[in-house]
């Protein structure tokens, strides 16, 4: 997995790379969505929606090369809410599935 999507490892916030002018804006983005990525197991969003597992990746991609080739801020943030709300659509269907009814 990539550099800034591992839910293994979660967001990393304290990462090197301030020197990248979207660096605050990505770490904003991590903090967002740490939570969410600690609640969703990895295996699981592989097996059951490879569909949002494949789009983490693209969207992984497509921020490091952001981030290489200097992007402007607004397109870095773009991408990355694209990111943030695919990792929040996977933890909704991870809670979805592992919501034990409470008893009558």
């Amino acid at each position: 997995m990539g550099k800034y999507l591992d839910i293994a490892k979660r967001f990393d916030t304290t990462r090197q790379g301030a020197a990248f002018p979207a660096f605050r804006t990505y770490q904003q983005g991590a903090e967002t969505v740490a939570e969410d990525c600690r609640v969703i197991n990895s295996h699981w969003l592989l097996a059951r929606h490879p569909t949002l597992w494949e789009q983490m990746k693209r969207l992984d991609a497509t921020l490091s090369e952001l981030e290489q080739q200097g992007a402007a801020e607004a397109a870095y943030s773009a991408k990355l809410e694209e990111l943030m709300q695919t990792v929040r659509e996977a933890r909704a269907h991870y809670e979805h599935e592992h919501t034990t009814p409470l008893p009558q």
